[in-house]
């Protein structure tokens, strides 16, 4: 940490106090601190709680940033890269001042909730008992927990895999945060929470990053320019997925627009007009500075002034944001009626009976779950013009975009239309959203052929950090994921999942958080499409990682299997006389009347009919594929610099040698390389 700051950045140094002075500001306008006439904390809980929940996000954001910056930006050269050593240094000191201030900002979080002054002869039982019984408080201590074991862990990092174990509980600390930050029995609760865990994690990778970029800006040297262009497209993501976030999670603490006048809805217009600022500021930085860093040093000094310029305001905003957190909201945290126990169990109203028409109007939106389907689009899209530009005369084929937004298009019904309204308190419906999503959407990815279009559209880092690409390859091709990505573990994997799931108390889980759902959602999507890759041959480059394609003969038999195992889970579930989550669909009593058990008969009938007839084609389109030899894409070529390329490959005559056994490919991989190489000679021909 020997190297002196640089100038511009020097700005950064003050960000603390200017968070202090505007959330003491923000208190003050809008009396949020004013002493309470029943159970009073005291003067010091009221202005210095705020100010401290300011400082502990700081704290916690630059934590984060650092981690993305560790994992993504910076050039590693086997972590002795100037950058990457100053940044794993100042992990190392703030994580556990994270925590240090997580256990103060906990104990005033209490105390103004409790509304009585800290310490006292019984604080420390009633601290507990808050910690321990009431959500909030357990929240509070679960959160306490992930960070000492994030800042126990950030001590001693030394390689990419040190900053991934850290990174699992420093960022799974804003699930907790999320939860504790939105009441349990308020409307749209669950949807609440997804704004906020979107809208922390944003804020802090933004926030954090740009903090912790401009305190290594000496330390960039040549990669200066490199570093600031990543920084810059994490930054953008972050500026909007914070305002989605944050405009979800403003409309659902406001009644109307007359609440932007009260005290609540003034500080949100301001953090709203200096988001703004933000988003005008970092315009400003992609269209001039970040394109101009290679101009010489008065540039660079420029653009870092700039930055810390940016950083203060940043500062602002999260100070406002401490005071807006102890604002009371207009939208009370206690819904004004008595729940029925379909909606008290589900969290969601209850929706009218099951008709054709309502399956395709019922709509839960959920910011998250609407991110993730947009941004997989978007991501898409921007891969084929990508590649479209490289080779103006091979673009990207249409058809296989259409099937990949085709496939997106199912995702977001199901996940987010009528099947996900009645899939909460009907198991026939569930049973429609997961054989969707492990059959039918990841067919109609896997005609989209998206790793083989993530590898020719991203290009590789030259200085030896990881990007999209690196970590795709490093996944692919790593032993855990060839392991899984077998085709007899990956068939096991999918009916062992499916038997757990209903099996154990993670489907109750899945039915009444959301992170349960989400998790639920990425594990049978991702599982799915390593499964139908096996019988589809439109996604060559992802067989080709993880170690080829089996014979035909194989695809056939294991596709037969897998079709005798899904009919014996419809016998089962067919002829079973126990409800499953008896608990949970036993006690909903819907208005309009469901007979759960036989509702759950039915999704025999569903397994039957949408598991049945895509496994059926799989194995048909399978068995023709590969008896034909054919394959649709072809082994991809290296280009100039290094990457994958979007062109054919070429006949036989100057196709790619098959590796030789010491190369990065073993002798088994190397023979079915062979194999695929002459199986598509033979289709030419």
């Amino acid at each position: 940490m020997s190297t002196p700051l640089a100038s511009g950045a020097r700005l950064v140094l003050a960000v603390v106090p200017v968070a202090a002075l505007a959330a003491l500001a923000a208190l003050s306008l809008s009396g949020s601190a004013q002493a309470e006439l029943l159970g009073d904390p005291g003067a010091w809980v009221r202005w210095g709680g705020p100010v401290l929940g300011a400082a502990h996000h700081l704290a916690a954001a630059v934590v984060l940033g650092t981690l993305v910056l560790l994992l993504g930006v910076l050039p590693y050269r086997g972590g002795e890269a100037p950058a990457w050593r100053r940044a794993m240094t100042m992990l190392a000191w703030a994580a556990p001042v994270w925590a240090v201030l997580n256990l103060a900002d906990v104990l005033l979080r209490y105390a103004r909730a409790a509304g009585r002054p800290v310490g006292g002869a019984e604080f420390g039982q009633e601290l507990a008992y808050y910690l321990t019984e009431l959500s909030a408080g357990r929240a509070s201590l679960v959160a306490t927990v992930l960070i000492a074991l994030a800042a126990v862990v950030s001590v001693g990092i030394t390689s990419y895999r040190g900053v991934a174990v850290a990174a699992v509980p420093a960022f799974a600390v804003l699930v907790p945060w999320s939860v504790r930050g939105h009441a349990g029995s308020a409307a749209d609760h669950e949807t609440a929470i997804s704004a906020m865990w979107l809208h922390l994690v944003s804020v802090s990778v933004w926030v954090g990053g740009l903090v912790v970029l401009c305190l290594l800006a000496r330390t960039l040297g040549e990669h200066t320019a490199d570093v600031v262009r990543r920084y810059s497209t994490v930054a953008l993501w972050c500026f909007v997925l914070v305002g989605v976030s944050g405009l979800a999670s403003g409309w659902l603490r406001l009644n109307d627009p007359g609440d932007l006048t009260g005290r609540y809805g003034g500080l949100l217009v301001a953090k709203a007009v200096m988001f703004t600022g933000l988003g005008a500021l970092g315009w400003w930085h992609r269209r001039r500075t970040v394109t101009a860093l290679s101009n010489g040093a008065s540039r660079v000094g420029a653009f870092w002034r700039l930055a810390g310029g940016e950083v203060l305001l940043m500062g602002t905003v999260i100070g406002v944001s401490a005071a807006l957190a102890v604002t009371p909201t207009p939208v009370p945290d206690i819904l004004p009626y008595v729940p029925v126990p379909a909606e008290e169990l589900s969290g969601r109203p209850v929706p009218p009976p099951p008709q054709i028409g309502t399956w395709l109007t019922q709509a839960d939106p959920d910011v998250l779950l609407a991110t993730g389907v947009v941004a997989l689009a978007v991501v898409y899209l921007a891969g084929a013009r990508r590649v479209a530009r490289q080779a103006p005369d091979q673009p990207w084929p249409r058809r296989r975009t259409g099937a990949f937004l085709t496939g997106v298009a199912v995702l977001g019904w199901v996940i987010m239309g009528g099947p996900a309204v009645y899939g909460q308190v009907m198991f026939s419906a569930h049973l429609v959203v997961l054989v969707t999503i492990t059959f039918v959407v990841p067919a109609l990815w896997a005609m989209g052929a998206p790793v083989s279009l993530a590898l020719q559209a991203l290009p590789p880092r030259p200085d030896d950090s990881r990007g999209p690409r690196e970590y795709l390859l490093a996944l692919t091709g790593s032993r855990a994921g060839r392991f899984w990505a077998r085709p007899v573990v990956t068939t096991a994997t999918v009916a062992l999942s499916w038997v757990v799931l209903h099996a154990t108390g993670l489907f109750h889980l899945a039915l009444t958080t959301r992170i349960g759902l989400v998790l639920m959602l990425v594990h049978f999507s991702v599982l799915g499409y390593l499964f139908v890759t096996i019988f589809l041959p439109t996604d060559p480059a992802l067989r080709q990682a993880v170690g080829g394609r089996p014979t035909p003969v194989h695809v056939v038999a294991l596709g037969l299997v897998a079709a005798a195992l899904l009919a014996v889970g419809v016998v089962v579930l067919a002829r079973m006389d126990r409800l499953l989550a008896a608990d949970y669909f036993g006690a909903l009593g819907l208005p309009w009347g469901v007979d759960a058990l036989a509702d759950q008969r039915a999704g025999a009938l569903v397994l039957g009919v949408l598991g049945g007839i895509p496994m059926l084609a799989l194995i048909a389109v399978a068995a023709r594929a590969q008896r034909a030899g054919s394959q649709e894409l072809p082994p991809l070529v290296a280009r100039d610099d290094g990457g994958a390329g979007p062109r054919a490959v070429p006949p036989a005559a100057v196709r790619p040698e098959v590796p030789a056994p010491d190369d990065e490919l073993d002798d088994a991989e190397a023979r079915a390389y062979a194999r695929m190489l002459a199986r598509r000679d033979r289709g030419r021909r």
